[in-house]
């Protein structure tokens, strides 16, 4: 807090005010990666060098490509549902026969330009068992084996109540393989940790999984992601 009621001011304060700070990456913030933000082998998408994200800020594929907001059908796949659970367990990694089975238990197919989110049951596990380490006890997310099937579907941006990898991760020298096939090589913005209880809960209600999805970065100039908040709108 920068001004309040307990701080030693003046007794006529006509308001308060605070300041905030937010680091948007790792496995707590809701928030929108720049296609920046992962590197390959030097290189981040579209094959500029990864030392066009220097000291002060990046140069190339930086947060401000969603300047002007993000307004595409969003399609939610609850993989919990699907086999019968509230949440997937720590590591499980998801399939696309267990994307495919979602569609169809759901009466919805994702499709070219959609926002796909995919439901782990990251927050009942957590209500369940309380926090956890992601980085040494893992996290439940999708298999790399998943990466054609988002290519051919034409996924515009993907989201995940975890941080869509899997952890621990499947392939030796790749730290996140998920964000670094789909965003080094296929350009796909992702969102991590997002709050997809609460959707889920409405589709089920409505028998109705896709909807108008908004997604409104900050205008962070050069900057290598930005906290959102994401609405849907049936």
């Amino acid at each position: 807090m920068l001004v309040a009621g307990d701080i030693t001011r003046p007794q006529n304060l006509q308001g308060s005010s605070d300041y905030f700070a937010i680091a948007p990456h790792g496995v707590a913030n809701t928030h929108l990666d720049a296609l920046c933000h992962i590197f390959r082998d030097g290189k981040m998408y579209n094959g500029f060098d990864q030392a066009e994200v220097t000291s002060v800020g990046a140069r190339r594929n930086s947060i401000m490509a969603g300047q002007d907001g993000v307004v595409s059908r969003g399609v939610l796949l609850d993989i919990p549902a699907l086999h019968g659970v509230p949440y997937l367990e720590l590591g499980e990694r998801i399939t696309v026969e267990d994307l495919e089975a979602a569609e169809a238990r759901q009466g919805v197919t994702v499709a070219e330009g959609d926002i796909l989110l995919v439901l782990t049951g990251r927050d009942a596990r957590r209500d369940e068992h309380g926090y956890w380490t992601s980085g040494i006890e893992g996290i439940a997310g999708l298999s790399v084996t998943c990466a054609p099937w988002i290519r051919e579907r034409g996924v515009a941006v993907m989201g995940c109540d975890g941080i869509t990898d899997a952890m621990p991760h499947q392939i030796e020298g790749w730290d996140t393989p998920m964000h670094q096939v789909l965003i080094v090589s296929m350009g796909i913005h992702l969102i991590d940790n997002m709050q997809l209880g609460r959707l889920a809960a409405a589709c089920e209600e409505r028998g109705r999984w896709e909807f108008l999805l908004t997604l409104a970065p900050l205008r962070l100039d050069q900057g290598t992601a930005s906290p959102i908040n994401p609405i849907a709108m049936f």
